[in-house]
C-alpha cells in the first residue's frame, strides 16, 4: 500500500487497540474515525474534479506557502488526540 494509506491504517489499528474492543471497536471513536476516512474519500473525489476539468494538476496548488507543511501536522495530531482520548472513553 502507498504510505498515504498505510499511515491512516496504522492510525487506525493503534486507536483500536486503545479502545480495547478486539474485533468488535464501537462507540464514538469508530464514528469519528469512519467519518474521517468517509470525509477523505469525498475530499479527494471533490479535488479530482477541477483537475479533471482543467487538465491542470496545480489547478489548485498554492503560489505562496510560508508555513510548509507544518499546519497540515499540527492538524494531524491534532485529529490524533481527540481520537484517542475518545477511543480511550468507548471502551
Amino acid at each position: 500500500l502507498p504510505l498515504e494509506l498505510s499511515v491512516p491504517i496504522a492510525v487506525g489499528g493503534l486507536l483500536a487497540w486503545r479502545a480495547g474492543q478486539g474485533t468488535g471497536v464501537r462507540g464514538a471513536a469508530m464514528l469519528a474515525a469512519a467519518g474521517l476516512i468517509t470525509g477523505e474519500a469525498l475530499m479527494g473525489i471533490g479535488l479530482a474534479v477541477p483537475i479533471v476539468l482543467s487538465g491542470d494538476a496545480q489547478v489548485l496548488a498554492l503560489g505562496w506557502q510560508p508555513l510548509g507543511a507544518w499546519p497540515g501536522l499540527l492538524l494531524m495530531l491534532v485529529l490524533t488526540a481527540w481520537l484517542w482520548r475518545l477511543a480511550g472513553r468507548s471502551g
